[in-house]
C-alpha cells in the first residue's frame, strides 16, 4: 500500500476534509473556552464522520475519472 500517492480529489472530498479540519480546530480551541465545552463530543463525532469520506476515497484503488 502506497501512502504517498498522487490522487485527483473530488470537490466533495475536499469539502469534507476542510470541514473536518475546521471542527478539529474548534474542539482544540474549545478546550480553553467555556462556551463550546458542552459541544466537544458532537463536534468530534461530526469531524470523524466528515473525515471518513476523503480517507475512503484516498485509500481506494479507483481510477480518477478526469
Amino acid at each position: 500500500m502506497n501512502i504517498w500517492k498522487t490522487k485527483v480529489w473530488k470537490p466533495i472530498d475536499i469539502a469534507c476534509l476542510k470541514w473536518s479540519s475546521l471542527l478539529i480546530g474548534i474542539v482544540v480551541g474549545s478546550l480553553l473556552a467555556e462556551m463550546a465545552k458542552p459541544y466537544i463530543v458532537p463536534m468530534l463525532i461530526a469531524a470523524a464522520i466528515l473525515a471518513i469520506k476523503p480517507m475512503w476515497s484516498y485509500f481506494s484503488d479507483d481510477k480518477p475519472t478526469s
